[in-house]
């Protein structure tokens, strides 16, 4: 491959995965070419997007960023797949693995992470969208039982202004035995 054309395809990737802090690596060796298409098909309509690059000039557009650890990992052939979250990533891949055996799931990287963690292990994970969630039903929890003691409170308060004011007008309180 000639000079320019390395140095095109650099900035390529440096321009695709300008914005991208996190991806899946894998292996699609094993795959013909039009399963590979239904596969990139499927995580597109998850807003995801699969890129085969070449190791050696990924490397040399990521040698310092983001993704540095993941362009020293790449080895043999690889397709990077990217997407909003890396975790909501690992998972469709996880999901994907099932409907295309021959798709071989390598290792991720978390944004703000050093180190790869394998796709299996990510897709374990709670993405971010999970954890709000998860955060906001923490959250609320106590908010519940607080409000649910307030209510209660209410009726305290009404049943002893019933009886203070049984007792301001001298009338005896419950039965009389």
């Amino acid at each position: 491959m000639s000079k320019p054309l390395k140095k095109t395809m650099t900035r390529e990737y440096q321009s695709i995965f300008e914005d991208v802090a996190g991806a899946c690596v894998v292996d699609l060796t094993r795959m013909d070419a039009g399963t590979v298409h239904e596969l990139r098909g499927q995580l597109r309509q998850h807003g995801m997007r699969l890129r085969v690059v070449k190791n050696r000039i990924f490397r040399q557009a990521y040698r310092e960023g983001p993704l540095a650890p993941l362009a020293e990992y790449l080895q043999g052939p690889c397709a990077v797949v990217t997407g909003e979250s890396v975790i909501d990533v690992a998972k469709e891949l996880v999901l994907a693995a099932r409907d295309f055996p021959a798709l071989t799931l390598k290792d991720g990287l978390i944004e703000g992470d050093g180190g790869l963690t394998p796709v299996k292990e990510l897709a374990k994970m709670m993405s971010l969208g999970e954890t709000r969630a998860h955060l906001v039903f923490l959250f609320l929890s106590p908010g519940r039982k607080a409000a649910a003691a307030l209510q209660g409170g209410g009726r305290i308060a009404g049943c002893l202004k019933f009886i203070i004011d049984k007792l301001e007008k001298e009338e005896t309180i419950g039965h009389a035995a």
